[in-house]
C-alpha cells in the first residue's frame, strides 16, 4: 500500500469516527418545541359544534389544534419541507360537519415558488395529512389583504364528499370526491378589485337536500359598488344577487336557524379600513335584510359568532380600530354583545369581561385586527378573538 491510500484510509476512519462520537452525543438530547411567546397573526378560529374540536389558523406560521387536556395549541404543520414552504400560509380552514376527524386547509403564498397551492387534507384531526396540489386551478395567498375573512373553503353539512373552495381570482371551485380532484363550480366572479375575490361560502344546513346535496349556499364577494352576497338553491350550480349593502364589502358570515348575519367593512382589512361599516341580519326565511349594526356605531367589523343553540346570542369585533381605551390600554377593537337579535348592543370590552393573556405580559391589553371571534362550543360564556399582534 502506497503512503497517499495510507493517509486517505487513516483520514477515513477518523472522519467516521468523529461522525459515530457525534451521533452518540446528539441521541443522549431530545428535541422539542420552545414557546418563546412570539407575535403574529392568528387570522381566524373555526370550531366544530358537535366534538367541540378548536382550530386557528395563521398567515404564515402554519396551523394550530386547541388541546384542552394540557391547555396547549398543537402545531399542526411543522411537518412542511423547505419545498412546501408556501403550506405555512393558510388561508382557509374546513371542519366536516359529519365527521370531525376531517379537516381541510387551503394553503398558499405569492410570493415564494410561482405561488404554490395545495388543499390538504387530514382524516384524523391534523395529525397526518396529505396535500393535493391546485396550483394549475387556483392560487391562495395566506398573507394577503382580506387574509381575517372567510372561511372560504367549507365542506357539505349533509355529504362528506362535497366541498366548496372560494378563490381571489378564480371562481368558486368544487370537489365531490373529498377534496381529492376539483372543477370549477361557477364563474360569474372571479376577481375583485382588491384581489380577494370569493371571501365566504356558508351552507344552510336547514335547506332542501337533493340527492344527498345540501341545495342553499351563500358566497361574500369582497368589493364594494356592486354585488356583494349571492345566495344559490340549487348545489351551487347558479347564483343570485341578494347583497344587504353595496356600500361596504363583506367580510365574514354566521348562521344559525333561519337567522345569518354578516360583517361589512369598507375595505378588505387587516390594516387598510377606515373604520366604517355596518352588520346586517338575514331573515333566511322571507329573504328580508335588517341593519343591526352595534348602537348605529358604522365601524369596520370583522368578526362574527352567533350562539349556535340560540341565534338572538351574537357577538361581533371590529377591525382595525386603534381608539378603545379597553383594559385600561389604549389598544383595540371594539367587541359587542347582543343577546336579542341585534336589537341592543352591550360593549363587553373592560369591566364587562377579563383579558387572557396566556402568560405573555408584554401583550397585555393589546387587540387589533380582530378580523375573527368565535364562541366556545359547550361553553358560550367564553369567546377566543383573534389579534394582529
Amino acid at each position: 500500500m502506497n503512503m497517499h491510500k495510507y493517509q486517505t484510509i487513516r483520514i477515513l476512519i477518523f472522519v467516521w469516527a468523529c461522525f459515530i462520537s457525534a451521533y452518540k452525543s446528539y441521541a443522549q438530547y431530545t428535541c422539542n418545541q420552545a414557546p418563546i411567546g412570539g407575535g403574529g397573526f392568528v387570522t381566524g378560529v373555526i370550531t366544530h359544534q358537535t366534538s367541540g374540536d378548536i382550530y386557528c389558523r395563521t398567515d404564515v406560521g402554519g396551523a394550530y389544534r386547541w388541546d384542552a387536556a394540557t391547555s396547549k395549541w398543537v402545531q399542526l404543520l411543522d411537518w412542511i419541507s423547505d419545498d412546501e414552504r408556501n403550506f405555512s400560509g393558510v388561508e382557509a380552514l374546513a371542519l366536516d360537519p359529519q365527521n370531525a376527524n376531517n379537516v381541510y386547509m387551503l394553503c398558499g403564498l405569492d410570493y415564494f415558488d410561482s405561488g404554490k397551492t395545495a388543499i390538504l387534507k387530514s382524516t384524523d384531526k391534523g395529525n397526518t395529512f396529505t396535500a393535493i396540489d391546485v396550483t394549475s386551478k387556483f392560487k391562495a395567498h395566506g398573507n394577503g389583504m382580506g387574509r381575517s375573512n372567510g372561511e372560504r373553503l367549507t365542506v357539505d353539512p349533509h355529504n362528506s364528499n362535497i366541498l366548496f373552495c372560494g378563490t381571489r381570482r378564480n371562481g368558486l371551485w368544487k370537489s365531490t370526491d373529498a377534496g381529492v380532484t376539483w372543477n370549477l363550480a361557477w364563474n360569474g366572479v372571479t376577481t375583485t378589485p382588491n384581489d380577494n375575490g370569493i371571501c365566504f361560502v356558508v351552507y344552510d344546513p336547514l335547506s332542501t337536500v337533493v340527492n344527498g346535496v345540501t341545495q342553499t349556499i351563500y358566497i361574500g364577494i369582497s368589493r364594494t359598488g356592486s354585488a356583494n352576497i349571492y345566495k344559490s338553491t340549487n348545489g351551487g350550480a347558479t347564483f343570485t344577487d341578494i347583497s344587504a349593502t353595496t356600500s361596504f364589502m363583506p367580510h365574514r358570515a354566521a348562521l344559525a336557524g333561519t337567522t345569518m348575519y354578516v360583517a361589512h367593512a369598507d375595505a378588505e382589512g387587516p390594516w387598510n379600513t377606515s373604520g366604517t361599516g355596518s352588520i346586517y341580519k338575514l331573515n333566511t326565511s322571507a329573504g328580508t335584510w335588517t341593519n343591526v349594526t352595534p348602537n348605529a356605531n358604522n365601524y369596520s367589523y370583522g368578526g362574527l359568532s352567533v350562539d349556535p343553540s340560540n341565534a338572538n346570542r351574537v357577538i361581533v369585533s371590529t377591525i382595525n380600530i386603534w381608539s378603545n381605551n379597553q383594559y385600561g390600554t389604549t389598544w383595540g377593537d371594539f367587541v359587542y354583545l347582543s343577546t336579542n337579535g341585534g336589537t341592543d348592543w352591550t360593549l363587553t370590552n373592560g369591566s364587562n369581561s377579563t383579558y387572557n393573556n396566556d402568560g405573555i405580559g408584554w401583550a397585555s391589553g393589546m387587540l387589533h385586527w380582530a378580523g375573527s371571534i368565535e364562541f366556545t362550543p359547550g361553553n358560550t360564556a367564553e369567546v377566543r378573538t383573534v389579534s394582529g399582534n
